[in-house]
């Protein structure tokens, strides 16, 4: 591959079923970096699909090797908290054992920013099922520096997490103080 001096190259692993990372990524990077991406099998977000997502995970690594990425960024926080503390670590691990290329995931910037941020107590709210929830808050109340992380659930498996900012207000808190949805 030919050398390059005046660029950077980062490399996404994402869910099949995402539509909004690779342009929000794209959004907010500078002229000089280039955004590569490889998918990953996931159309619903649920317990077992969270955890079948990563069989795939050295094989779409490797591909983003082949076009010289920098560094490799598994943004899914569900995936990559699903298996309890530590998870986040392990999948880095292979990511860079795979593709030679350092790497993060959305769980370890958000456990990261959450110690930064001495946050005490947090509301995590998800378009994800009960068990996914409850896996996610378990990985990451006790990284976070002892911070308190309150779940709430929809009723039912979301397709993506694109329908997040689609509840109607209130509904997604499922009380009565007049929380509105994210959009």
């Amino acid at each position: 591959m030919a050398q390059r001096k005046d660029f950077r190259r980062i490399g996404l692993l994402l869910p099949s079923s995402s539509s909004v990372q690779e342009r929000d990524f794209s959004r907010v990077l500078p002229e000089d970096i280039t955004l590569h991406v490889a998918r990953m099998r996931l159309s619903n977000v649920e317990a077992e699909s969270t955890l079948r997502i990563v069989q795939e995970i050295e094989i779409e690594s490797q591909k983003l090797a082949d076009v010289d990425v920098d560094v490799i960024v598994f943004p899914a926080t569900a995936p990559s908290s699903r298996n309890g503390i530590g998870y986040d670590q392990e999948l880095i691990k292979r990511i860079s054992a795979a593709s030679g290329k350092p790497a993060t995931t959305a769980s370890t910037a958000l456990l990261e920013a959450l110690r930064v941020l001495s946050a005490k107590r947090v509301v995590l709210g998800a378009p994800w099922s009960a068990p996914v929830n409850q896996t996610s808050k378990r990985s990451q109340s006790p990284r976070a520096g002892g911070a308190g992380v309150h779940t709430q659930s929809r009723d039912r498996p979301s397709r993506s997490a694109n329908c997040l900012g689609r509840w109607a207000p209130c509904e997604q808190a499922g009380n009565r103080r007049g929380y509105t949805s994210v959009r």
